[in-house]
Formats: structure tokens, C-alpha cells, sequence
């Protein structure tokens, strides 16, 4: 799918999905998105707001199918998580908005967290593929892992994250680095099968995790292909190149 990033030259019909929890205000947040659509001679766009029930899928299939061109996602990456699923297939591209708890598409793809100046990038610049995977029929941008990052994750509440940031997730981190590793086989591209006892697996389109920390470091969101690391306590990593979206 296509991800604006440095932008279009020309005024597009768009739509902004925004996730209000994640806005800080947000009438001064949709005042400056207006704004600065206005300025560049973009008709004014269609505005979503994503709900606990309906976290953006819904919300950005109606913008595509009303017309946006472009869809502004605003939120964190479980907002762009359900946009991404909405928008594959179509000719629609995406702007993101970072929000949220250490969006980790938007480090990775060196967006600023600034609303004015990813507002500037999107409005200026031009459109970059990004690879995105897929399993069980849900859609990934960023990374996909079972094991400890799971837990980890489920460990940690949205009241936490909204609290205190990404070090949110280094309370649920404690409470399972000291469970049993897996027996895990993992095969590539219907290569030979990898078996390794392991404390978490992680397919990754990016390489950078939260806190800035780069765990694959040839890990690119555009070259086509998806890395994959199994962890155990003892190393921090093993990375293979999966020669496939």
C-alpha cells in the first residue's frame, strides 16, 4: 500500500480518522488539520472518529468508498492497524498523524510527532510503498509476535499506557521474562524448518522497537521482504531476511 510521506502537488479529496483518546484536544487538533488543508487549497475533509467498538476499519472503508484519496490517520498503531486493513486493496493512500503510546511506524518511518509538521510532510512531499503483512487474515506494518512479546503486551493496560508512555510496557515485561521458553519451528519461504527453544518469535516489517531500540538493523518498511527474530533470554536476536510481503 501506499503511505504519504513526503506528499501530493495537487488538492485531493480526503478524510481524517482520528482516535480521540489519543488527541490531547481535540477541537485544537481538528482546527489545525482544517487549517492547514485550507492553506494548501484542499477541500475541506471528511472527519471520523474511531470508537472502542469500531477502532478505524469501518471508519476508513466509508472514506474510501465516499471518495478520500488520502485518509489521515491519527492514533497510535492499533488505529493505523485497523486503517492499514481498510486501505489494502485500494488506490487510497494513507497519511499518518503519530498519537498515541510510542507509534512505532511513525519512528520507524522518521515521522515527527509534531501534528504541524507531519501535516507539512504529507502536504509536500510524495507517496512511498510499504510493505505490509498479514496473518489469520489480520494486517501488520510494524510487527507481528507470539510468545513473551504477546503476553507482554496483553499485560499492559491502556490506563498504564495513557499514564505513563512506552515505559507502560516495561511493567508487563517483568512479569514474564521469567517464563519458559517455547519449542518453536519456524520455516522460511517453505525452507528447511528452523527448531529453537525461545522466549518470543517476531515477524518484523521495521527494526526498531520501543525506547529506540534497533533489534534488526536491515529491517526496511519498503524492500519487499519481512525479518524474523527468535529470542531466547540469552541473545537478543537472530535475524533471517523472508523474501516475501
Amino acid at each position: 500500500m501506499d503511505v504519504v510521506e513526503r506528499s501530493v502537488t495537487r488538492p485531493v479529496r480526503s478524510a481524517v480518522v482520528v482516535n480521540p483518546v489519543k488527541v490531547d484536544d481535540l477541537d485544537e487538533f481538528r482546527a489545525t488539520v482544517d487549517g492547514a488543508l485550507t492553506a494548501a487549497g484542499w477541500p475541506a475533509p471528511r472527519w471520523y472518529q474511531t470508537t472502542s467498538e469500531e477502532p478505524g476499519r469501518s471508519q476508513t472503508a466509508d472514506a474510501v468508498a465516499t471518495g478520500a484519496e488520502i485518509v489521515f490517520v491519527a492514533g497510535g498503531d492499533g488505529t493505523i492497524l485497523s486503517a492499514v486493513s481498510a486501505l489494502m486493496g485500494t488506490d487510497t493512500a494513507m497519511a499518518v498523524l503519530p498519537a498515541g503510546t510510542g507509534n512505532l511506524l511513525a519512528a520507524n518511518l522518521g515521522l515527527s510527532t509534531d501534528v504541524a509538521a507531519g501535516l507539512e510532510v504529507a502536504l509536500e512531499g510524495g507517496l512511498r510503498r510499504l510493505d505490509v503483512g498479514e496473518v489469520d487474515g489480520q494486517h501488520f506494518t510494524v510487527m507481528a509476535g507470539m510468545g513473551f512479546d504477546a503476553r507482554m503486551l496483553d499485560a499492559t493496560s491502556d490506563t498504564a499506557k495513557a499514564r505513563f508512555g512506552w515505559p507502560a510496557y516495561i511493567a508487563g515485561a517483568l512479569r514474564h521474562v521469567t517464563d519458559r521458553r517455547m519449542n518453536v519451528t519456524v520455516r522460511i519461504d517453505g525452507g528447511k524448518p528452523i527448531r529453537r527453544k525461545a522466549q518470543t518469535v517476531l515477524v518484523a516489517n521495521v527494526g526498531r522497537l520501543q525506547g529506540g531500540v534497533r533489534l534488526l538493523t536491515e529491517a526496511r518498511p519498503d524492500d519487499g521482504l519481512l525479518d524474523v527474530a527468535i529470542l531466547t533470554p540469552a541473545s537478543c536476536g537472530t535475524g533471517w531476511r523472508w523474501a516475501g510481503r
